[in-house]
């Protein structure tokens, strides 16, 4: 070989050696994401969202894929939310899946909250309404596929902490806890045959066994009452919180509320991107169902570990 063969060799070699492992640590190098880029909720962050309505985002990094439902809430079969998880499964062979409403602590493939995916989906007898809305047709079709699939949220644990670090009180979590599952109340069609006095009691008794509260601690539905004139200016009415209510939106500008809904919801989001960050250093394929805000919320954090999505759409083909 010639001294400038060598030279050139020299040179070129180090950059194709580097070029091959710096693929490899682009493949293996662990997600860590930043969570100062979790922004809160906002309705002109809503308004710069590709899509209103349910759709779906690609993001792609190396050999590691990352599926984001951005749903609207929805117990309908035939609704773009359930349609478009449904046609994501046929679509993408998925590792695992992430959904809302549980415990990232419940582990893989968490047996309790599968059976009651299958109940709900026993009692949706008319065949226009799906009960566990698109979480558990998440569950049930990752099962059904043999998918891993987990929660992704906080413990209850940390997310009191943190609210009573900054000045709540456990009534006020438990008066907004209720407040907020009325809309999802109302998408199960619970009102249908019950009234709301008629529910309360059974929320209560969820309340205490959940959250390990005493019948002295939780709130008598005249303190509710009572607790939203206070918090609020007005009196409650089931009909303010309705299935697609903003009454529980989290606006760190908005009513007593909607501001206690954003803190909680800002402990929510860091929280759900740190668990996506977990599942895309465990597997390669990762399916994420959320509500639509959270994707608003979290996008600027999911770009700077994977670049932003190679694909949006409101119909998954």
């Amino acid at each position: 070989m010639t001294a400038a063969a060598l030279r050139t060799a020299a040179l070129i070699g180090p950059l194709i050696l580097c070029g091959g492992l710096c693929r490899a640590a682009e493949r293996i190098a662990p997600f860590s994401p930043d969570l100062a880029l979790v922004d809160p909720w906002s309705y002109e962050l809503g308004s710069k969202q590709p899509f209103q309505g349910s759709y779906y985002a690609h993001f792609a990094r190396g050999e590691k894929h990352l599926y984001y439902a951005a749903s609207r809430h929805s117990t309908e079969w035939a609704s773009p939310t359930l349609r478009n998880v449904r046609a994501l499964f046929d679509k993408v062979r998925f590792d695992a899946a992430l959904i809302e409403g549980t415990r990232a602590e419940l582990g893989t493939n968490p047996a309790g909250r599968l059976a009651e995916y299958r109940a709900d989906e026993k009692a949706s007898t008319d065949k226009g309404f799906y009960k566990g809305s698109e979480p558990g047709l998440t569950a049930i079709l990752a099962s059904k596929r043999g998918i891993a699939f987990r929660g992704a949220e906080p413990s209850d644990r940390e997310i009191h902490s943190q609210l009573f670090s900054n000045g709540y009180l456990l009534e006020d979590v438990l008066c907004f806890y209720t407040l907020r599952q009325i809309p999802q109340l109302q998408r199960e069609r619970a009102f249908e045959s019950k009234s709301f006095e008629q529910v309360y009691p059974e929320l209560m008794s969820r309340w205490s066994k959940r959250y390990e509260v005493t019948s002295e601690q939780l709130p008598s539905l005249a303190r509710l009452n009572a607790w939203h004139r206070e918090k609020t200016g007005a009196a409650f009415d089931l009909s303010t919180y309705t299935k697609d209510s903003e009454a529980v939106a989290p606006l760190a500008g908005g009513t007593y509320v909607q501001r206690l809904s954003a803190e909680i919801g800002m402990i929510r989001d860091r929280f759900i991107v740190r668990e996506i960050a977990r599942a895309l250093n465990d597997y390669d394929t990762v399916l994420v169902v959320f509500g639509h805000s959270h994707l608003a919320t979290q996008r600027r954090a999911l770009e700077a570990m994977m670049g932003p999505p190679v694909e949006q759409s409101d119909v998954a083909r």
